[in-house]
């Protein structure tokens, strides 16, 4: 059990999909294991050393599982979101994918130079592919897509580009990624213990603040639990 402990340290990403991967083999219902178990099988896997895992919940919902480690320099912290693939629309699969990689976009604090004026270009640009969704011909779709293009074009001069993953590197965060697999959007780093506040400030920003709400509540119309609504 000391070789699981050992490699998760060294190689958490490769770790957290080899043992995530396994699991989502198992397609029926009586065995689709949800996002919550998948976490609590991690832990265990991960830290057989006898300490106790914690199972906190917070009155927003979201459910905590910690396990007190004073033999290692860093923590590794993951937010697991149940809204895999498996919650992806007839007509739109791949969305669930497509969430995981809009959150490291930025939030209404991050990633932007001035919210308010880029709300401006994004809510238009919201109004419009739902008119493109509702257009007859392939014409009228084209058109469309080419004042989106536009407005994308003039929403991305208040972006600043990988400001969420530059926040956490410069905390000495390693192995910032995230997957998405069948029932989970998963995502993880490890960080110093000094850093364990500024790297919960900063997850809360960008679940809390994301710019895709229009994406969280098509996929995760059901996680309410967790957004804490």
């Amino acid at each position: 059990m000391r070789f699981y402990k050992n490699f998760f340290f060294k190689n958490p990403h490769k770790f957290l999909k080899k043992k995530f991967s396994k699991f989502l083999k198992k397609r029926d219902v009586k065995k689709n294991l949800f996002a919550n178990f998948y976490l609590r099988v991690l832990f265990e896997l991960c830290f057989c050393s006898g300490k106790q895992v914690k199972e906190l919940k917070l009155k927003n919902g979201l459910t905590v599982f910690l396990n007190e480690d004073n033999t290692q320099p860093t923590v590794y912290g993951a937010v697991v979101v149940k809204g895999g693939a498996k919650r992806d629309p007839k007509d739109a699969t791949g969305i669930a994918h497509y969430l995981e990689h809009m959150f490291f976009k930025g939030t209404e604090d991050i990633g932007t130079v001035n919210y308010k004026k880029e709300k401006v270009y994004l809510d238009k640009i919201s109004v419009l592919y739902d008119k493109r969704k509702k257009a007859k011909t392939e014409k009228e779709r084209d058109a469309i897509l080419k004042e989106i293009t536009a407005l994308t074009t003039k929403a991305n001069e208040f972006a600043i580009p990988n400001e969420i993953d530059k926040i956490l590197e410069n905390m000495g965060c390693e192995n910032v990624n995230a997957f998405t697999s069948h029932d989970a959007i998963v995502y993880f780093n490890s960080m110093p213990s000094n850093q364990i506040e500024r790297w919960l400030e900063v997850y809360s920003n960008r679940f809390e603040k994301n710019l895709t709400n229009v994406c969280i509540k098509f996929i995760l119309m059901d996680n309410k639990q967790f957004l804490g609504q």
